[in-house]
């Protein structure tokens, strides 16, 4: 595993126009520490989320990422990360196959096996010659997640991970959330609590305000 990601938000606040979405957030993210963030819809989750994942800018307060003990530069955020979220889309015109090849020779990967056994793993072998356009949204969410924790990157962000799951495939999520999960970073963004079990930290975004 690549030496851990942290990061630290002082008074961090965030708003689109004249509304806050939160405000003087205080969070601090140590390597390979979990956290959870949870709230009503509107509280700030996702967007918390894209802070975190310098898709965002802060409106107020600051954002310091580290590895190693170092300063990372906002630029370069995005090679220490992933985000998992519903609404992200894939690229519909690969197979599963060649999407492992183009996300994989990117990010690297932590899993030793055959895509046969990844796949196989998330019940998705069935489907392996079959572009992703024709997969069902919860064949979509089980091959987001394999992406996510078998990247050779140190700090997951999870946004409402079991979304369009069945309950084999929350099972499912469980177990690759305790294995393939273990010594990263993750922040999760979401309000069932099977999703984020184990988190040392749970903050509720409606507190900040």
């Amino acid at each position: 595993m690549s030496a851990g990601v942290g990061f630290r938000l002082q008074q961090a606040g965030k708003r689109f126009n004249r509304d806050w979405i939160f405000r003087r957030l205080d969070l601090e993210l140590h390597a390979g520490q979990q956290i959870a963030l949870t709230g009503p819809n509107g509280s700030g989750k996702s967007t918390l989320l894209g802070v975190i994942s310098a898709y965002h800018s802060l409106s107020e307060g600051s954002i310091r990422w580290t590895r190693a003990g170092q300063v990372t530069e906002r630029d370069k955020v995005y090679s220490q990360l992933m985000l998992s979220a519903p609404y992200l889309e894939l690229p519909e015109h690969l197979t599963a196959h060649e999407l492992f090849d183009f996300h994989f020779g990117l990010k690297g990967c932590t899993f030793s096996g055959e895509y046969q056994e990844l796949l196989d793993s998330a019940a998705l072998l069935q489907v392996k010659h079959k572009l992703i356009r024709d997969y069902s949204s919860g064949m979509k969410q089980r091959l987001k997640l394999l992406l996510a924790f078998y990247s050779h990157i140190p700090l997951l962000l999870l946004d409402e991970p079991t979304a369009n799951l069945d309950q084999a495939g929350i099972s499912w999520y469980q177990k690759l959330k305790n294995e393939a999960g273990a010594g990263k970073s993750i922040v999760i963004a979401s309000n069932l609590p099977y999703e984020y079990e184990g988190c040392g930290q749970v903050i509720d975004l409606n507190q900040f305000k």
